[in-house]
């Protein structure tokens, strides 16, 4: 998943420091992710380069990255769905 991601960023210009990747990983998904983002929070902002080992190149260190829903269970995940009338994936 993350290669594709990498060559995509690169080939539509979004390495230029302007962009902010919000993704919406929990802590609560798995005990791995428990474990690496355990003491993060929504305010937190990193580079994608430091995120994860595939976007060592030094072309990511400018693009930042946040976790806004690090912290939901996933009740609070379609709590927030629900309450904003968006269509849920049924995969």
């Amino acid at each position: 998943k993350q290669q594709p991601f990498a060559k995509w960023l690169i080939d539509n210009d979004y390495c230029n420091g302007k962009y902010v990747i919000w993704m919406g990983m929990r802590k609560d998904e798995s005990r791995a992710r428990g474990t690496k983002y355990g003491g993060w929070n929504e305010d937190i902002e990193i580079t994608l380069q430091d995120f994860s080992t595939e976007y060592r190149n030094k072309v990511f260190a400018n693009i930042k990255v946040r976790l806004p829903i690090v912290d939901f269970l996933e009740k609070e995940v379609f709590d927030e769905l629900t309450e904003a009338n968006a269509p849920i994936n049924p995969l």
